[in-house]
């Protein structure tokens, strides 16, 4: 697996040197189902091992149909927002209903539903592809013979602090005058010094934490936050405006719930819970709004916060 995410990174890098405006998706399927991908009326096959990789040379919301050999599933549609110069990656994942859905390989596991206009996949700073710039040989060459001069020099001066410390060793050599026996210096035996007694440092104190919830959002804030985001008609937006946290304190499992509900999308009440708890006053109930979602892998999802 990670060969085959290090070949596609090459081939996007060199596709995209070659053509700057062109984005690229590459969807990879589930075993056993084979696919392909219909984009402006053409078919993209897959490749290999049960992948596709299409170039998608505009910009701006596409919609790209996924069918099956053979008709044995319906077809599934999504759309993705392309941005000029970006590469995309999402795993083909089913439900036990039957119901497909993409998982984003390069946002961190996020879910794309299939079928649905609402819940598209976006292009974040993570998409673009941003390459390293060449340093000219010239100026290469330059670092190099600065960096050679400056080892060169730092040797000289090493060299003459050694010859310098050696003259001097010789020259109090020659100032010590020895005795009538012969001994240049006569080494004397000094007294022990008594052990230092050991003091075992004082107990700390353990220091009382406070309470990470100081103060309950009200029922208003609770209410204004709920018609900010019954303004909006996606669940993007919505998260958006969520993550400004318009209310103070803390909410409880009984307004978390309410917030979720205005969200369309399996995705964008997922995303508001995620986001909700770290500022919930019992987040252990959060599991309780399992039933908010219709397909086990948000419920899996939602377990794997706690």
């Amino acid at each position: 697996m990670q060969i085959k995410y290090l070949f596609l990174f090459c081939f996007f890098s060199i596709t995209q040197t070659l053509f700057a405006q062109e984005s690229y998706v590459y969807i990879e399927g589930m075993k056993g189902i084979p696919f392909y991908l219909i984009h402006n009326g053409k078919t993209v096959p897959s490749m290999g091992k049960n992948y596709v990789l299409c170039p998608i040379p505009q910009s701006g919301e596409q919609q790209i149909d996924i069918a099956f050999n053979g008709d044995l599933f319906p077809k599934q549609q999504f759309v993705l927002d392309a941005v000029p110069g970006s590469a995309f990656a999402f795993k083909l994942a089913k439900t036990a209903e039957d119901k497909f859905y993409l998982i984003d390989l390069v946002n961190t596991g996020k879910i794309v539903e299939t079928n649905t206009a609402v819940n598209m996949a976006l292009s974040t700073s993570i998409n673009q592809i941003k390459f390293a710039q060449i340093i000219p040989d010239e100026t290469k060459v330059e670092k190099e013979i600065e960096s050679t001069e400056s080892n060169k020099e730092k040797r000289r001066r090493r060299k003459q602090e050694l010859a310098e410390q050696q003259e001097t060793l010789v020259q109090n050599s020659e100032q010590k005058t020895p005795d009538s026996n012969g001994v240049v210096q006569i080494i004397t035996a000094q007294p022990a010094e008594a052990p230092q007694k050991i003091e075992t440092p004082a107990p700390v104190k353990p220091v009382k934490q406070e309470p990470v919830c100081k103060r309950q959002a009200s029922e208003s804030e609770i209410s204004n936050t709920i018609d900010k985001l019954k303004q909006k008609n996606d669940d993007d937006t919505k998260l958006l405006i969520l993550k400004r946290r318009d209310f103070t304190g803390c909410v409880n499992v009984e307004q978390v719930n309410l917030i979720a509900g205005v969200f369309d999308t399996q995705y964008g009440r997922y995303g508001a819970i995620k986001f909700l708890r770290n500022f919930t006053s019992n987040p252990e109930k959060l599991s309780d709004l399992d039933y908010l979602f219709k397909s086990n892998s948000y419920k899996e999802k939602l377990k794997t916060l706690f």
